[in-house]
């Protein structure tokens, strides 16, 4: 991990949730992503943000944490997959997960973005 991927997520760590969603519609749109929105709060069904990559369709459930992310955010991003009806689904965290979160994640084909990939894709996408 470079520097510059250290201190942005040292940064990220000190960031309340609604500062972490829209560092990750930042991020997104560095990546490329389009369409990208943010979900309307409590009544989300597991989802924060909604983005398209070429042809598909995203949802993006954001959890800033300080210790690993359990099974019931990978979950929510399934039930929102399916409510918002698109293709992918993604848990992104400035932290890592439990393997019950991925186990799961691999039965239910979603995209656990941890810690060490958050760095991968700020490094890539300069942000």
């Amino acid at each position: 991990m470079d520097y510059q991927s250290k201190q942005k997520l040292a940064t990220i760590d000190n960031f309340d949730g609604y500062q972490f969603e829209t560092f990750t519609c930042d991020l997104l749109k560095a990546l490329g992503f389009s369409d990208i929105k943010r979900t309307q709060g409590s009544s989300d069904f597991g989802v924060d943000v909604y983005a398209k990559n070429g042809d598909t369709s995203y949802v993006f459930q954001c959890k800033l944490y300080a210790s690993p992310v359990g099974i019931k955010a990978v979950q929510e991003a399934n039930s929102g997959r399916s409510y918002y009806n698109c293709k992918k689904a993604v848990v992104i965290t400035n932290s890592y997960f439990t393997p019950h979160a991925i186990s799961a994640s691999e039965k239910l084909d979603i995209d656990l973005w941890n810690r060490d990939k958050l760095a991968s894709l700020i490094a890539e996408a300069n942000v």
